[in-house]
């Protein structure tokens, strides 16, 4: 249950667009991810992926990916959420632990840490982890091709 609020969390980003993905870092897009997802916006956090990128979460089915896999994986937290009784739920992102690039073929890795808090059937939770993406650059900026959250051993 723990694992799941903080991936879920961690795939919360600032309010993203197309064009702020031109202007920024692949350690910016993941914040950016963050951002939507704290302020429950689809649309922003679908602009920062590819096409048909891959997710991995720690709460069911653990695994997204194809051209729904963003809508999928926020629909899979959206019921996980609800059946934990998690609301107000903040992820916030530190500065990146790795943020290595490939100038040649222009990928990027990235790993951030991560604070998720919030409340579940009515007590507060925090959690920590890591998000890590594989991001390429694309005609439209940084995008998001791979992206995965993992828990902080307790």
């Amino acid at each position: 249950m723990k694992s799941g609020v903080v991936i879920a969390l961690g795939l919360a980003v600032s309010m993203g667009s197309a064009s702020a993905a031109s202007t920024t870092s692949p350690a910016e897009i993941m914040n950016d991810l963050a951002h939507a997802t704290n302020s429950g916006d689809l649309p922003a956090a679908r602009a920062l992926f590819t096409s048909s990128p891959t997710i991995v979460d720690s709460f069911a089915p653990f695994s997204w990916q194809g051209a729904n896999a963003v809508d999928k994986w926020w629909s899979s937290f959206g019921r996980f959420s609800k059946r934990h009784g998690m609301s107000n739920i903040d992820v916030e992102l530190s500065a990146p632990l790795v943020s290595e690039f490939d100038r040649e073929k222009d990928d990027a890795y990235v790993v951030v840490p991560g604070v998720i808090t919030g409340s579940m059937n009515g007590s507060t939770f925090r959690m920590t982890g890591r998000n890590t993406g594989v991001l390429t650059l694309t005609p439209a900026g940084w995008r998001i091709v791979v992206w995965a959250w993992t828990d902080d051993p307790h």
